[in-house]
């Protein structure tokens, strides 16, 4: 069995290094190919810069993009406007460095700079965050480094912290607020912690909307913690009162109004009426827990500035930008139910709804746990910590989050998210599932460590090699492909198509120009296995016995996976065959250069 647990301290800065290299190796610099969802971030980014406005109008003169919406006959971003803001100060950099010493950067280039910087390091050091919190789950070193290279390059985390989408910033700033939030666990919850919570929800918000739903999970944990959930929930209900009132006041006047003109002005009557529920609603519930108001007054100032930009490019704040696509399939997915948000009236639809539900869940399409089967285990990870008298809080926590975000994306009418690598709505849950698998197997002793060691093990091995061939070659998948690990990357990969990297910068040519990335990959896999064989067995002999069967498992199952693709490919009908042909046709021609 493994040595007593020893203290460690020391953050693991060299692996998390190498996993930096690994981020920033791929540059995904297509000149043929401008994904529309992070050029769509970066074209509010040069208007800013530029033309000192929001208003993308004279960037797409040049170079357009389906991922934008018109209102008041301007053209602007469809997407939540924080991670262009961010981005602004890098461009603004980039754009001076280039005027003062002629240097000459292509826009794919410009790309890569802002996704290193604003995210690609952040995620790097995010992981040295995550570490440090782990030890107080447990304080086995190797097992926190396994875990950590288990989910920076085993999970979905990898491409999307090589591509300027928001999920990844969002749940980093997300795990934050929860981390700010723990932290005063065992203390009174004071105002400047609930300040600081609030703030990084209300950051999350802006980056990525639909995140509002962990940021609400966060806000009643919060709640929970400092023992205040009644007044938590009383001031939900009001908030959510008053502000149903007060956007629908054109309706409450056109109702009312006929019947009150002949004695008072109905606007301000009205307005008055608004005024006194207002007050007679919010003020006892704010006096409930005043406390609790820091954490929206922390929101309010990521939230505030999001809203000024609605109401300055659309008219209102909450006027969002999917209410004015100008890319007619968005507008469509985007008017059902509630800015596409549907559930279901009929059994038909529930079965659609439980289809997307699958497809999210385990699927070679888009399922999370086909990506990353170890991730299964933060399952069984969350009902441990709910059990747990000393984690029992954010047990509750974690689950509430899983459940709320899996049911809502299935009921999405963008559940697929376009062209893209697995589940991306769902990264901003992977720091908690991980952390989930940590406790599983951190909190677990004796033969029940070691066999979830065993399972650990390949299933990581497994995760990283899916997640490796899908992120290495063209990771924008396109929806036609229903295996795309196998039907798109496995054939381009063989094929010796794949994306740009920093080796072809440095004169690499052909398949010698992913070599160091392979070999990087597999130093850092052979950590891994090292560090979880040392939670299995002391002596050398058991471990290496170990790490060849875990090797062979992964392989062998790799192997069947491969077989079993081609064979489901084989099974395609004539219809869906055209369709990935001639999809793949144009994967190629975007690919070269």
């Amino acid at each position: 069995m493994p040595k007593p647990e020893k203290i460690s301290r020391r953050p693991p800065r060299g692996t998390v290094a190498l996993i930096l290299f690994c981020f920033l190796y791929l540059t995904f610099t297509w000149t043929n190919f401008w994904n529309t969802n992070e050029y769509s971030r970066i074209f509010l980014t040069r208007a800013l810069i530029e033309h000192q406005t929001f208003s993308i109008d004279k960037i797409i003169i040049h170079h357009d993009t389906q991922d934008k919406s018109f209102f008041r006959k301007n053209f602007y971003s469809n997407k939540a406007p924080i991670s262009s803001f961010l981005a602004a100060p890098v461009y603004l950099a980039a754009r001076m460095t280039q005027i003062y010493t002629g240097l000459r950067l292509s826009e794919p280039m410009l790309l890569y700079l802002i996704t290193s910087l604003c995210l690609s390091i952040p995620s790097a050091l995010f992981l040295l965050l995550l570490f440090k919190f782990w030890s107080l789950i447990t304080l086995r070193y190797p097992l926190r480094r396994a875990l950590l290279i288990a989910y920076a390059l085993g999970t979905i985390t990898w491409p999307y912290s090589t591509m300027y989408y928001g999920h990844q910033l969002a749940g980093m700033s997300l795990f934050i607020a929860f981390l700010i939030t723990f932290s005063a666990r065992e203390l009174n919850l004071d105002s400047k912690t609930l300040f600081k919570s609030g703030f990084f929800c209300g950051l999350a918000f802006s980056i990525e909307y639909p995140t509002a739903l962990i940021s609400f999970c966060i806000f009643i944990y919060a709640a929970t913690v400092g023992k205040k959930l009644r007044a938590a929930l009383y001031l939900i209900l009001a908030a959510f009162l008053i502000g149903t009132l007060w956007s629908q006041l054109d309706l409450i006047q056109s109702v009312i109004g006929p019947h009150i003109q002949s004695l008072i002005n109905p606007r301000k009557a009205i307005l008055i009426m608004a005024v006194v529920i207002t007050a007679s609603l919010g003020l006892p519930a704010i006096s409930r827990a005043p406390k609790l108001l820091l954490f929206f007054l922390g929101c309010a100032i990521p939230v505030g500035v999001t809203f000024y930009y609605h109401w300055k490019c659309f008219g209102g704040p909450l006027q969002f930008p999917y209410y004015h696509e100008t890319y007619r399939l968005f507008t469509i997915a985007h008017q059902r139910g509630i800015a596409g948000v549907s559930f279901p009236g009929s059994l038909h639809e529930l079965g659609g709804q439980l289809s997307a539900l699958f497809q999210l869940l385990i699927s070679p399409y888009r399922g999370l746990f086909f990506y990353s089967p170890f991730l299964l285990l933060g399952l069984f990870g969350i009902v441990k910590m709910i059990r747990h008298p000393g984690w029992k809080q954010e047990g509750w926590l974690f689950l509430s989050i899983t459940a709320v975000y899996f049911v809502f994306l299935s009921a999405f009418s963008d559940w697929e998210g376009g062209w893209s690598m697995g589940p991306r709505h769902l990264v901003p849950l992977l720091p908690f599932l991980v952390t989930a698998v940590i406790f599983q197997i951190g909190k677990s002793v004796g033969k029940i460590r070691r066999i979830l060691a065993w399972i650990l093990a390949p299933t990581a091995l497994i995760a990283i090699a899916f997640v490796f061939i899908g992120t290495v070659v063209f990771p924008y998948f396109p929806k036609e492909f229903k295996n795309p690990l196998y039907d798109l990357s496995w054939l381009f990969l063989i094929q010796g198509k794949f994306a740009p990297t920093i080796g072809e910068i440095c004169g690499l040519k052909g398949f010698a120009r992913l070599i160091p990335l392979i070999v990087l990959t597999g130093v850092l896999m052979a950590i891994l296995l090292l560090d979880l064989s040392r939670e299995a067995y002391r002596r050398i002999k058991g471990r290496t016995i170990f790490c060849l069967f875990s090797v062979a498992i992964a392989a062998g199952f790799l192997f069947l996976a491969v077989l079993g693709s081609q064979w489901r490919t084989e099974k395609l009908s004539r219809y869906e065959r055209v369709l990935q042909e001639n999809q793949a046709k144009r994967v190629e021609a975007f690919m070269k250069r």
